[in-house]
């Protein structure tokens, strides 16, 4: 049996119904992924992030201070610190020329006798008519004044400076002359404090030596110093003023001022204290006097004399010989005798504050 010629052929219209369907089904598909990117909602943004700075104030409890320790100033700072009144115009110069009066009487006696007791070495007479004064009248200029002046005589320079301090609070116009002396002593300061750094020891007179010059007067004394002390043996000097009885009355003795007219020497070199004590002879030469100068002059005979001893000009200690001298000294100037030097004043002055008068030291042979 014969193939049919249309059995052969290609059927063609199945062929175009799959394109086409396939065709609608991509096209389908098409639609779909469009409409889904059309609905599909936009993506959310990324988070912002935000810094914030906050400020907070936390209070702590700060632990507790210690107190602090109370200052310590000596009184020329408190007088530095200290604002004085303002002198101005109104402060004459006569002001400051002279102290206050003091009204009350029995206060100035009170004043004046504290005074002369303390001149005349009487410590507890003196210190007796202060205090009674200070309870009368507290913040008087004299007796404040009259106090520091105590103190500041028989070496307790800290107590001194105190008063004197008071008095230059009270200012120019209630103290006066007393206001500008407390100033320049707070001022200026007061002597190195040496109480108790050194002491004279046993002094004795010399033989005397006949020279072709005249005779050699002297003594041999010795100092000792205190143990642990921190000193220079070159600032511990010893100064001697010799005696002499002319015509029956006492007299410094006349001394020429020259290498030859005196000296001294010590015993033991170096000079440094090692042992506690140094001894040193101190002499003058009296020159033989003529018969002319005899006649002027009398006999010049050794009386005695009076050791100073000071350490970088302050004075440590001193003592006289004989005992009878410091009364004797004083019972010729107070006569008013015309033979006294008034160069001794001040010498005497230091006997009487220091009461030298009651001396241990040996007496000169025949006395």
């Amino acid at each position: 049996m014969e193939n049919s010629p249309r059995a052969s052929q290609p059927n063609l219209g199945v062929f175009h119904v799959s394109c086409w369907i396939m065709g609608l089904i991509a096209f389908a598909q098409l639609m779909f992924i469009g409409a889904a990117m059309a609905f599909r909602s936009p993506p959310e943004p990324a988070p912002e992030v935000v810094t914030r700075v906050v400020t907070e104030y936390v209070t702590l409890e700060a632990p507790p201070e210690a107190a602090p320790a109370p200052i310590q100033l000596t009184a020329k700072e408190r007088m530095a610190l200290f604002k004085g009144p303002d002198l101005g115009p109104i402060v004459a110069p006569a002001v400051l020329s002279s102290a206050p009066d003091i009204d009350d009487p029995v206060l100035e006696r009170l004043v004046n006798e504290a005074r002369a007791a303390r001149i005349a070495g009487d410590t507890v007479r003196a210190i007796i008519k202060l205090e009674e004064a200070q309870l009368k009248e507290p913040k008087n200029p004299h007796v404040l004044y009259q106090l520091a002046q105590y103190y500041e005589t028989y070496g307790n320079f800290g107590t001194a400076a105190d008063y004197y301090v008071k008095v230059f609070e009270l200012g120019p116009l209630r103290a006066g002359s007393l206001w500008k002396k407390a100033s320049v002593k707070i001022e200026k300061g007061f002597s190195k404090k040496v109480m108790g750094l050194a002491a004279l020891g046993p002094t004795f007179k010399m033989l005397p030596e006949q020279t072709p010059e005249g005779e050699r007067r002297g003594i041999t004394l010795s100092i000792s110093v205190a143990p642990g002390q921190d000193l220079d043996p070159m600032l511990l000097r010893p100064s001697v003023t010799f005696f002499e009885k002319v015509d029956g009355k006492i007299t410094s003795a006349r001394i020429e001022e020259s290498n030859r007219g005196r000296g001294n020497r010590w015993l033991d070199q170096p000079v440094d204290y090692q042992d506690g004590e140094e001894m040193v002879e101190v002499w003058y030469l009296a020159r033989d006097q003529d018969s002319q100068e005899s006649y002027i002059f009398k006999d010049r005979e050794f009386y005695g004399y009076v050791v100073e001893l000071y350490y970088e000009n302050s004075l440590v200690d001193i003592r006289a010989q004989p005992r009878t001298l410091q009364m004797e000294m004083r019972s010729q100037k107070a006569a008013g005798d015309s033979s006294w030097d008034p160069e001794l004043d001040q010498l005497l002055e230091a006997l009487e504050n220091r009461g030298a008068g009651s001396s241990l030291l040996p007496r000169l042979p025949g006395n």
